[in-house]
């Protein structure tokens, strides 16, 4: 039993330390209208200003405690959150492509 204890061990630890290094691009639409002056409050995220009144925060974000943090920041400027979605594939900081995307 011992062995297959250490093989889930030695598993969670690889998916942990994958999991480290991956970011995942987030979307986080918020109502209201935030100038670019905003950017580096919100750790250099995108800020698109939409035609319907509200906001678009896009970008990459290292972690769920970074993910977190940017929701607080949200909440503490009392704006109301319309949606968070994270995009599909995901940055591998080491070779700075997108998951699943091919090198030219």
């Amino acid at each position: 039993m011992l062995h297959g204890s250490t093989s889930l061990q030695v598993y969670s630890l690889t998916w942990i330390q994958k999991r480290e290094t991956m970011t995942h691009i987030y979307q986080i639409r918020i109502e209201g209208q935030l100038d670019g002056q905003w950017t580096d409050w919100f750790d250099g995220m995108s800020i698109t200003l939409e035609a319907d009144g509200t906001t678009l925060l896009s970008g990459p974000v290292a972690d769920q405690p970074a993910l977190y943090g940017l929701l607080r920041k949200v909440r503490d400027l009392g704006l109301p959150l319309i949606a968070v979605n994270r995009q599909t594939g995901a940055l591998n900081p080491q070779s700075t492509t997108q998951e699943g995307a091919t090198k030219e």
